[in-house]
């Protein structure tokens, strides 16, 4: 599974990002930087 958040330097997107770590994702590669140009980082989890 994968998911698209905000990156580590957009401190608002900090709960989204420890969210997707507690569900078991892991941060992947760095994503296109969103609309209003703000970064994006890919998480991603793997199931059995």
């Amino acid at each position: 599974m994968i998911d698209i958040t905000f990156g580590d330097d957009i401190t608002a997107g900090y709960p989204a990002r420890r969210f997707y770590e507690e569900m078991g994702f892991h941060a992947a590669e760095v994503a296109q930087p969103g609309p209003d140009g703000g970064s994006r980082q890919v998480y991603r989890r793997h199931f059995p």
